[in-house]
């Protein structure tokens, strides 16, 4: 099969955001300790924070749902968000020594940030979905 000059453009971007995706991991978290498991610990500890505060205050919200569920799915998705937009705030200035190199664009910066929080936040989600369910 001929490759096409998409495919090309494809293939190329998808391994600049693949990088910059790894960059993101080791500059935010670093190489030692704990460091990548925070990425899934940090929504984890938040979700299950709010999941409590609220089991223990009997707080309500209007409907028949399990308040712990309502927290689990809710809040993880609210905090998904806002994370993400969070992080691609402040996004380009630590790389703009990157965006010299031709196939490096911002929006790559942003998709790799994007792409890193929502990977913690599901990731996150499973965990204590399963943990929940068991």
């Amino acid at each position: 099969m001929f490759a096409t000059p998409f495919r090309d453009s494809l293939t190329i971007q998808t391994r600049v955001i693949a990088a910059l995706f790894m960059r993101e991991i080791i500059t935010r978290f670093g190489r030692h300790n704990i460091g990548f498991l925070w990425l899934f610990v940090e929504p984890m500890t938040f979700t299950l924070g709010i999941a409590a505060l609220w089991y223990i205050t009997r707080s309500t919200h209007g409907h028949h749902v399990p308040i712990v569920e309502f927290a689990l799915t809710g809040y993880s998705t609210v905090l998904l968000w806002r994370n993400c937009a969070t992080r691609c705030v402040g996004g380009l200035t630590p790389n703009l020594s990157l965006l010299f190199h031709r196939n490096v664009k911002p929006v790559d910066v942003f998709l790799a940030r994007i792409l890193l929080e929502v990977a913690g936040a599901t990731c996150s989600f499973y965990v204590l979905t399963l943990v929940f369910y068991v």
